[in-house]
This record gives structure tokens, C-alpha cells and sequence, in this order.
């Protein structure tokens, strides 16, 4: 039961880091080439498909520091 709290915390956080990494790419790339409304649209589209197909692929294989193997 632990191993299962565990593991959603550090889903959870990992999610959060790749959200945040993709907005900083997708608003780089946004700004610096000056990309249309419509062109930014279907990023973020696209961007959305993509967080939601990680989502329901996602195994929770999570390496535990604390026992030292692989949950």
C-alpha cells in the first residue's frame, strides 16, 4: 500500500516536471519564430494528445531509492 502512495507521488511529480518542460519548449519555439495563432493551436493540441496518450501508457515502474529496487 506504501509502495502504491509512493509511486503516485512520484508519477505525480514527474508529470508536473514534463508539463512544465514541454510549456517552456512549446513558448521558446513560440516566441522565437513568431508562430501563427492557428500553428500554436494545433501545438497545444497536440501537445494535450500527447500528455494524455503518456498518461494512460504510463507503468509504474518507479526505482526506490530507500529498498533499492525497482517497484
Amino acid at each position: 500500500w506504501l509502495k502504491v502512495v509512493w509511486c503516485s507521488i512520484v508519477l505525480l511529480i514527474c508529470a508536473a516536471a514534463m508539463d512544465l518542460a514541454l510549456s517552456r519548449v512549446h513558448y521558446h519555439y513560440l516566441f522565437r519564430y513568431e508562430i501563427g495563432p492557428a500553428k500554436a493551436e494545433a501545438l497545444q493540441a497536440m501537445k494535450n494528445v500527447n500528455a494524455t496518450v503518456k498518461a494512460k501508457n504510463l507503468s509504474c515502474t518507479v526505482f526506490d531509492p530507500f529498498t533499492n529496487q525497482t517497484v
